[in-house]
């Protein structure tokens, strides 16, 4: 009898000792210290080194992307900057071709209003007269109608290369037309001065006994005064504008 409860507390302690429930103690930890809680509170972790480096990169891409917007917003500006002087020249030049227009259909109506006596002695003063204004109204409507025609076909094509974003195509074609343009301020000149010319000889046409005398003077004085001043005006632009720059 006692041989068998010692077989069986001698069985059951091997069977506690290898399911490990007897003969090993319990484990209990213990309390993390102050200085220990601290240290691994100091101590750095990948997310806590990660973050700065994000951080940083982030601070980075921010930077490139605000200075490609400037560089972006600077062409920009440029580029409509230069578009509105573009337009304002291509304006000065559609001036002279209004200007031009409204002259010469003055002078056309005096061109039109203007007859030529018959063949008498006593009417050869007036003939003369009547053929030199026939001439210089004739003079100022071709000179009128190049000018017109010229700046107008310019202006309608550099417009046209400008809408379609072509400013190659404008630059080449501004600077193969300078003599077409020269050629019609030369010819705008000569416009303004046939003009004033017909209108002075036509005041002395219409008009009669000695007073005709009198108005064709002051009229041709003041005619003089004004081509002065133009003349003057004109000279002093080309030498601070278009002597430097020629296109």
């Amino acid at each position: 009898m006692l041989r068998a409860l010692v077989l069986s507390l001698a069985c059951g302690a091997a069977i506690g000792a290898r399911s490990g429930l007897v003969g090993r103690p319990r484990f209990t930890p213990r309390p993390a210290s102050v200085a220990q809680r601290t240290r691994e509170a100091a101590r750095p972790t990948p997310l806590s080194v990660a973050a700065p480096r994000a951080r940083c990169a982030a601070r980075a891409a921010v930077g490139a992307a605000s200075e490609q917007v400037g560089e972006l917003a600077s062409s920009l500006m440029a580029e409509v900057v230069e578009v509105n002087r573009a337009r304002i020249r291509l304006e000065g030049l559609n001036a002279y071709a209004v200007i031009a227009a409204l002259i010469m259909n003055s002078a056309l109506r005096i061109f039109t209003t203007t007859c030529v006596p018959g063949a008498r002695v006593d009417s050869s003063l007036e003939r003369a007269i009547s053929i030199l204004v026939l001439l210089a109204s004739t003079v100022s409507i071709l000179a009128g109608s190049y000018t017109t025609v010229v700046f107008t076909l310019v202006g309608l094509y550099a417009k046209t290369a400008l809408g379609r974003q072509m400013d190659a195509a404008y630059i080449e074609f501004f600077a193969r037309t300078v003599c077409y343009r020269q050629t019609g301020f030369k010819t705008f000149i000569v416009c303004l001065a046939s003009f004033s010319a017909s209108l002075c000889l036509d005041l002395l046409l219409k008009l009669r006994g000695r007073w005709r005398w009198v108005a064709f003077g002051v009229a041709s004085i003041a005619t003089c005064l004004m081509l002065r001043s133009w003349f003057e005006i004109v000279g002093i632009g080309y030498a601070l504008v278009f002597s430097a720059r020629r296109v």
